[in-house]
Parts: C-alpha cells; structure tokens; sequence
C-alpha cells in the first residue's frame, strides 16, 4: 500500500544517509579547505546523534504519538538537509548534520511503532520484512546515489536529494490510518534486562557492532584513496 511504502521509504532514509556522504567527504574537505580525515565528522556525528537519539526519541514517540512524531520529523529531516545543502563554513555544515541526524533518529522508531498498528497480525512479518529490505537497499545504495549526485551536482546534492525524498514519504503517510491496539501484558514475559543480560542476545549484538566498525571504516577509507588514485565520484560510489 502507499502508506507501507511511505513507512518503508521514511526508515530508509536513515541508512541512506548514514552512507551517502562517504563518497562525498573529499570534495567537501577541498572545497572548504580541511582535511580529509576532518571531514569525516560528518559521518561520526551523524552515528553519535543516532545512538543517543534513537532510544531518547523513542520515547518521545511513546508521549506525543507515532504519527506526529513521524510528520514532524520528516518536516524537520527535510529543513536540515535543505540547511546542510547552503552552508557557507564547515561548521554550520556540521550543524545542518547533527540536526538531519536528530530528525533522522525519529523515523526508525516512529516508522516501525505505526506499522505495528497498521497492518493485521498475521501480516507483520511480510510487512517488517519488506521495512528491513527497504533499510538495507538504503544502506547499499548510498555511495551509488552519492557517487552519481556528487560528480554532477557537487556534495550540496548529497543534502538536497533527501528533500524530495522525505516529501514523498510524507505524502504517502499524509491520511495514514492505524488499527486500534490493545496492549495486553503477558504474566511471565521476560523483561528488558533479562533480554539484554541473555549470551545470545549479546554474541548477536557483538557481532553487529563489529561488522557495523568494519562497514564505516571502509566507507571513511576507500573513497580518500580511490580519490587520489584518480578515480571519479561515481566509481568511487559503484
């Protein structure tokens, strides 16, 4: 349905960006005349923000409603990406970041909480399924989008691509309606802290952070070095 896409399309947002500006982090260290390495802020504070902001901002989605959250945060992810893409100086440019971030980090929960209440029982598998291969196609083609916006519109369009993005998941989520929940407690269920103490749980979120240090080394890594060998934005992203 549009609404499962405009969810799907909201949550993928994320993972684009979380990549997208790899590619570009040389051209925006020449143009304002830092290094490289420098430059790469814009990547670590976007995952800072998301680490703090997610679990923060979820409960912000708890107090005021999924629905509103997820408006109001794709209204703000399109304001600072629209901000990133004019910044004169470095700085304001690392603000417009952490304030996409901030917006970034109400979709995941808001996302996932209104499909939740969106679609029937027997069809949140499907429905999730299709939200976590939206997430991973975003992720993957970050530095193909970025390569390819990079080379013929400079890094300011690494910014300005998520506006029309963003509004097009706001439209399809404009007239969204959920299904009515009842939150029923089960006597017995394990608790949060049991989940987290559990040796599965913890090989499992192990392994995650380790893959997920391996995926944004290289992604901070080989564009700088493809860079110098030569090679155009849009290789660099494929």
């Amino acid at each position: 349905t549009r609404e499962l896409l405009g969810l799907a399309t909201a949550s993928a947002l994320v993972p684009l960006n979380s990549t997208m500006i790899a590619v570009a982090l040389t051209d925006v260290a020449d143009d304002f005349g830092i290094r490289s390495g420098s430059a790469g802020i814009l990547v670590t504070i976007y995952l800072v923000m998301m680490l703090v902001g997610q679990p923060a901002l979820g409960r912000v989605v708890d107090l005021v409603g999924a629905r509103r959250a997820l408006h109001w945060a794709l209204i703000g992810f399109i304001g600072a990406s629209a901000a990133a893409s004019f910044a004169g100086t470095f700085p304001l440019l690392v603000i417009g970041r952490a304030a996409q971030a901030v917006f970034g980090a109400a979709l995941t929960p808001s996302s996932q909480a209104l499909l939740r209440s969106l679609t029937e029982p027997a069809q949140r598998g499907r429905s999730f399924g299709l939200l976590g291969s939206f997430i991973g196609a975003g992720a993957a083609a970050g530095p193909v989008i970025g390569g390819l916006v990079t080379q013929f519109g400079g890094w300011r369009g690494i910014f300005m691509i998520n506006v029309p993005i963003a509004a097009a998941a706001l439209w399809a989520v404009a007239n969204l309606k959920t299904l009515p929940t009842n939150r029923v407690k089960v006597p017995g269920a394990p608790g949060l802290t049991h989940v987290l103490t559990r040796r599965a749980f913890g090989a499992a979120f192990v392994t995650q952070a380790m893959t997920t240090l391996g995926q944004y080394s290289l992604l901070l890594a080989v564009p700088v070095v493809l860079d110098g060998r030569g090679w155009s934005s849009t290789q660099v992203g494929v």
